[in-house]
């Protein structure tokens, strides 16, 4: 009976015909959908868009390498960093990092960790253009304005130089979009389902970066009072902040069972969130543009088109609202535009990626703006009505064309081919137990035993200075126990620039010994020189292996002017010889070119009693640049030995050296003869 029973609970033939066909008609029903065909084609521009070339540009930025070894670490051990983590940000983005790598097989599955991350930052992207599709469809009823907005978000060099890296904000763009549709659903079909879809929706978007809260507190108020009745919005808006505070309330119990939420003089959720808040907040108040200023020349220059057409987008929909060419609801995308645009100047410390958020809703308000002006169009001139779409037609492919050649870069530029080959030499010559500063970059590649050979102690700079079991642990706020310096641009103009100490003692005293290059972009392998002292030349043994006569002449040897003499001494009973002939026009000079690091340039020198009292003596390096800088001239006294001393400037001679020794002078009479120097000491810097 039971066999009997199962028999007859299975779908009969016919049944499972009848199903197949439901799916295949749906399927070809779709297909011949022009909205599913502009989507399509959307996400597939979207697509060749963003993965073109994208393994090689734009550079791999520091904070790609710092998010995908936050996913390794949750990934391989469960923590939210691979530090101890400090809440500088939400850890959605990274766990949705960390599951993608585990799904595709490891974080080498694409080629580097930055590959791999780049991959789901890019399949994101498509998603994020099919919502902005979807969302100028929706509130312009037009799938040219549907089709404007997708092209631009798609196709905008600033977006793409930015929507390529993984970066937090291209993640919660992707929810952030999906939570918008839904508010935009929920006006019009006033479904409680919806309102709760859309707050978990932007739940997740809020676990990815801070900054969704803005678009959650505007979308909340648009959406209750939008309303009708109005209490029917109010519990809409209320049910979608409900569940989002659901959704992000795991953070704040994780923060609290690790006895972390509150200040308490340590490492605490709240205490970062006011730290993040007072530095971000401008001197001029909320309402300074001081940091908007600074970012809108760099948007500029990559792309004008998008931001000028978006802006006018902004501006034309609640006008086109007013003579009916669009609904109401088409003006809350340019709202969410000018509300993150008010948040964007209260940043004291702006960065050029802080516009990535703002595309996605200045493509929508030029879509939905265009398709405002068409129906317009249409219900003001019917007899216009069928040729309303022409302009619209060429301007989509003349703006096509113009964002294209506009991003030339995105599609040509080498700008990690040096950083990745960069790493290779790293885990190929040096060995495993050094102690290596890193940009970031290729942290998991050195960490994970899946790559090849891992280094433990390959740590990003900044961690170096600001972690103390890094600084103080690992290294004892020595410099000398760094081993090797990765040094990329960024991390170059860090060093410098906020005078990170440790590091800029580790670069004083290091030399490069392999350098890669590519456009804008390389990596500089320094190795740390520990010795704080080259040697004292005392010549007591009868040997100079060192000194030269400088500048050489040809057909003259070294020996002809140099040699180690017993005639006189400062110490012991030898010292260093050089017979001069000044005031021929020619410089006399001694120079030593084995020590690179010098910062300290010493020696005693003696004139014969015999000779001029006008002869001098100066002490001289030629830089890494072979740029030439001496210290004070010394005048000599015959018959006495004199010292002379000269410290470099650190920042006006850069290391290392090519050369280092002293130049003699006459003032006046020609004087031919000997000079002695006896305990040279080059120095590097303590």
């Amino acid at each position: 009976m039971a066999m009997s029973d199962r028999t007859n609970a299975q779908p009969s033939r016919d049944e499972r015909t009848v199903t197949l066909s439901s799916i295949r008609s749906w399927i070809v029903a779709a297909a011949q959908d022009q909205n599913v065909q502009l989507l399509a084609g959307l996400a597939l521009i979207a697509a060749v868009a963003h993965f073109a070339n994208c393994f090689n540009a734009p550079y791999y930025e520091a904070d790609e390498g710092t998010y995908m070894s936050q996913a390794w670490a949750w990934a391989k051990t469960g923590q939210m960093a691979p530090y101890y983590y400090i809440y500088d940000h939400v850890p959605g983005a990274w766990i949705l990092l960390g599951l993608w790598a585990d799904l595709v097989g490891g974080f080498n599955a694409f080629g580097s960790a930055i590959d791999t991350g780049r991959v789901l930052i890019g399949l994101l992207h498509i998603g994020s253009t099919v919502f902005v599709g979807i969302i100028a469809l929706k509130l312009g009823k037009s799938i040219g304005g549907a089709a404007a907005a997708g092209l631009f978000f798609a196709l905008s060099p600033l977006g793409i130089y930015f929507q390529r890296r993984i970066l937090l904000d291209n993640v919660m763009v992707f929810w952030l979009l999906a939570a918008v549709l839904c508010i935009v659903v929920c006006i019009e079909k006033r479904r409680y389902l919806w309102a709760a879809l859309a707050g978990v929706l932007f739940g997740l978007a809020a676990l990815s970066k801070e900054p969704a809260v803005v678009f959650l507190f505007v979308s909340l108020i648009f959406l209750a009072l939008s309303g009708r009745p109005w209490r029917k919005g109010l519990a809409l808006a209320a049910i979608a902040a409900g569940v989002a505070i659901v959704m992000v309330s795991p953070y704040f119990l994780y923060a609290l069972q690790r006895n972390e939420l509150f200040p308490n003089g340590g490492v605490s959720l709240i205490g970062s969130l006011q730290w993040q808040i007072q530095r971000g907040v401008g001197q001029g108040g909320v309402l300074s543009l001081n940091g908007l200023s600074m970012l809108v020349p760099g948007w500029m220059f990559r792309d004008s088109l998008t931001l000028y057409l978006g802006l006018a987008g902004v501006v034309l929909t609640a006008p086109l609202v007013a003579l009916r060419g669009l609904s109401f609801r088409a003006i809350l995308p340019g709202l969410l535009a000018i509300a993150y645009t008010v948040f964007l100047t209260s940043r004291s410390e702006p960065l050029e990626l802080y516009v990535i958020p703002l595309l996605p809703f200045l493509a929508i308000s030029i879509g939905v703006s265009a398709a405002g002006l068409a129906h317009v169009i249409r219900r003001w001139r019917p007899d216009v009505a069928a040729y309303a779409n022409v302009p619209l037609l060429l301007g989509l492919l003349g703006a096509s064309a113009w964002l294209l050649s506009s991003g030339t870069f995105n599609f040509s530029a080498d700008q990690t081919s040096a950083q990745r080959q960069a790493t290779e030499w790293i885990r190929a010559n040096v060995p495993a137990n050094s102690f290596v500063v890193i940009d970031a970059y290729d942290w998991v590649e050195l960490h994970d035993s899946a790559f090849g050979k891992t280094i433990a102690g390959a740590h990003y700079y900044w961690k170096v200075v600001d972690d103390p079991a890094i600084r103080d642990g690992w290294l004892g706020g020595d410099w000398r126990r760094i081993d090797y310096l990765a040094v990329t641009p960024q991390m170059l103009a860090d060093i410098k620039g906020s005078h990170l100490q440790i590091l800029e003692d580790a670069y004083q005293h290091s030399l490069p010994v392999q350098i890669f290059s590519s456009t804008g972009w390389g990596v500089e392998i320094r190795r740390v020189e520990k010795t704080t002292v080259s040697g004292v030349w005392g010549f007591e043994d009868g040997q100079n292996p060192d000194w030269q006569i400088y500048p050489p002449a040809l057909g003259v040897t070294a020996a002809d002017y140099l040699k180690v003499s017993k005639a006189a001494s400062h110490t012991g009973n030898s010292s260093l010889e050089l017979g001069l002939s000044v005031g021929e026009g020619t410089k006399n000079a001694v120079v030593n070119r084995s020590y690179k690091l010098a910062r300290e340039v010493t020696g005693w020198v003696y004139l014969p009693p015999d000779a001029p009292a006008n002869v001098w003596v100066l002490p001289f390096v030629l830089d890494s640049n072979w740029k030439w800088a001496n210290g004070s001239g010394v005048s000599l006294k015959p018959g006495q030995w004199v010292q002379v001393s000269w410290v470099l400037d650190a920042n006006k001679v850069q290391l290392p050296l090519q050369a280092a020794g002293f130049m003699f002078g006459d003032d006046s009479s020609a004087y031919k003869g000997p000079v002695y120097l006896d305990d040279i000491r080059l120095s590097g810097a303590q």
